[in-house]
């Protein structure tokens, strides 16, 4: 039986080619996380966390579902037990995510964190728990310090319209901080009128503006947000964020219409389908040329299928672990969309994420149909996303990015994610990144140049990222 820890300097390396690679071109990058979900205060505050569940367990729906999928009682999951008990209770499941990438991400994260190589279950959970929550004491485990530890040059958080923004102001006027936070613009109560935040959104919009609700209209909406984008360009905003779940292209006859949606809206209607249709297409229309303005990269998100649990829903609230991927994407109706854009000359940056993988060949294939002479890459196709963020999923969406469209012009990884352990999916990416042109390499259908090979692995890992967030 080998000593070899199971997370080593060559996991996932499969060849010396790829091992080459990787150490030699990719490991010693800096991260460029340009789209998560951390709190800005946190960073902004420098917490230091209690103890490992604290840090660990917290928010990440992905071990909720395993928790739940091995029957632990909610008040270890999601709920208010006992750090210590939700610990014991993730260690026991643990060997039960053997071949789930949830097995490699806590691995890796143990390990480069905290430098514990041991197998985390029942038998060793004593022991890690001692280890690790003697190092989360320490100031090398600040939130800030992490993020410096791990290179990271900027962070994108995921920030409602109508946030403040004030850790964001104060964290961009800090002339030391060594690394960049970044507010993402993501309009998303405003976007889903169907859904119930949309009402309190509107609400509180119209209160900041000192207006009756009653009297606001579709371009009186559209006024304030595109107000609220230049506050997040002053505090530093590069980047935008939209989740369509089953997104169909509609336009409006009149912008009556418009008006008289969202007055029926703010009077409880559900929106029925085509006029849900209406509202999003017209919504984004009106935005876009206010990010082409601002040059803000705009993000699209599709192929969710949220809340499925209607009775945990109550219970938990959204983003707790009651997702999954939804039916294929409408690509002709998204075609339709950038199409009127593009057709305006208020087609930014995009980048399309995409959960339902029957999509991809054709999402890559429609990315190339919006490019043009002011920019490389203007649409291209953005990380495998949630559930396609692991091996497999990363292999598939690498090939189908390479046939199908220009991998080297794959705009970057990101986290996708709530917790500062999480920077070692970048190295996760680049791993497999590194392995699958080792293989290619290796099997003569990449060219024996080296220099190529290092300029390519630099764009995919880091270079892009950069040029996208106006780093270079």
């Amino acid at each position: 039986m080998s000593n070899k820890p199971f997370i080593h300097d060559d996991f996932i390396l499969q060849s010396e080619t790829a091992k080459r690679f990787y150490h030699d071109y990719a490991e010693n990058l800096p991260i460029i996380d340009f789209h998560c979900h951390l709190d800005p205060k946190e960073i902004y505050d420098d917490k230091k966390f209690r103890n490992l569940a604290d840090i660990w367990l917290a928010g990440d729906h992905y071990k909720w579902r395993a928790l739940r999928a091995n029957a632990v009682p909610e008040e270890l999951v999601s709920g208010d037990g006992d750090d210590r008990a939700k610990f014991d209770a993730w260690a026991k499941v643990m060997p039960y995510t053997i071949g789930n990438p949830l097995y490699h991400w806590s691995h890796l994260e143990l390990t480069r964190y905290f430098g514990i190589t041991d197998l985390l279950s029942p038998a060793t959970a004593d022991s890690i728990w001692d280890r690790a929550n003697e190092l989360l004491k320490q100031d090398d485990f600040s939130t800030r310090n992490m993020i410096r530890r791990f290179k990271v040059e900027l962070i994108g958080t995921t920030d409602d319209a109508l946030s403040p923004l004030a850790e964001h102001k104060a964290l961009k006027d800090e002339p030391d901080l060594g690394f960049i936070v970044s507010p993402t613009f993501r309009p998303d109560r405003f976007l889903h009128p169907q859904k119930a935040p949309f009402a309190d959104a509107v609400y509180e919009l119209c209160e900041e503006l000192g207006i009756n609700a009653k009297d606001i209209s579709f371009a009186d909406l559209m006024d304030a947000l595109r107000d609220r984008i230049d506050k997040f360009v002053e505090s530093g905003c590069r980047i935008t964020d939209h989740g369509l779940e089953n997104y169909h292209f509609a336009l409006a006859e009149d912008s009556d219409v418009l008006d008289d949606m969202l007055s029926d809206f703010l009077d409880g209607e559900l929106a029925e389908e085509e006029d849900l249709a209406i509202w999003q297409t017209e919504f984004l229309l009106a935005l876009t040329p206010k990010y082409v303005e601002h040059n803000l990269t705009m993000q699209v998100h599709f192929g969710a299928m949220r809340n499925n649990n209607s009775r945990m829903f109550a219970i938990t609230g959204p983003d707790a672990g009651f997702d999954s991927i939804g039916n294929s994407a409408d690509i002709e109706s998204l075609s339709c969309l950038l199409d009127a854009m593009n057709s305006d000359d208020a087609l930014p940056r995009t980048i399309l994420y995409n959960l339902n993988s029957s999509d991809n060949a054709a999402l890559c294939t429609l990315c190339g149909d919006f490019n043009d002479a002011s920019m490389r890459a203007k649409v291209s196709f953005g990380a495998a996303w949630w559930f396609h963020d692991q091996k497999i999923g990363m292999e598939r969406h690498l090939e189908d990015l390479s046939v199908l469209g220009y991998m080297r012009q794959f705009p970057g990884m990101v986290t996708d994610s709530r917790s500062f352990l999480s920077y070692t999916r970048h190295e996760y990416f680049r791993r497999i990144l590194c392995n699958t042109l080792g293989k290619w390499w290796d099997e003569g259908l990449l060219p024996h140049d080296e220099e190529l090979l290092k300029d390519t692995i630099y764009d995919m890992c880091y270079g892009n990222a950069k040029t996208i967030m106006g780093l270079s």
